[in-house]
């Protein structure tokens, strides 16, 4: 289910629904210790934030990506 909805968040109309749903998303994956998927799910919520222009979201996420597990690469 979390994979379909990340396919759809590319042709949804509201991005600000998408970027909310891809944060969540990350979150709980990163709390599954998934941190791969995690950071791509904050890539492509930092892509949306900047379509938004928003720069508060790309500095949290900025900050979640680099804040993960440090037993995983961030780069």
């Amino acid at each position: 289910m979390l994979q379909n909805r990340v396919a759809i968040t590319e042709v949804n109309k509201n991005p600000a629904e998408d970027l909310k749903y891809l944060v969540v998303s990350g979150e709980i994956s990163e709390n599954m210790d998934n941190f791969t998927k995690a950071k791509a799910l904050y890539k492509q919520a930092i892509s949306i934030a900047q379509k938004l222009e928003d720069s508060k979201q790309q500095s949290l996420l900025v900050y979640k990506i680099n804040s993960q597990n440090p037993r995983y690469p961030t780069s």
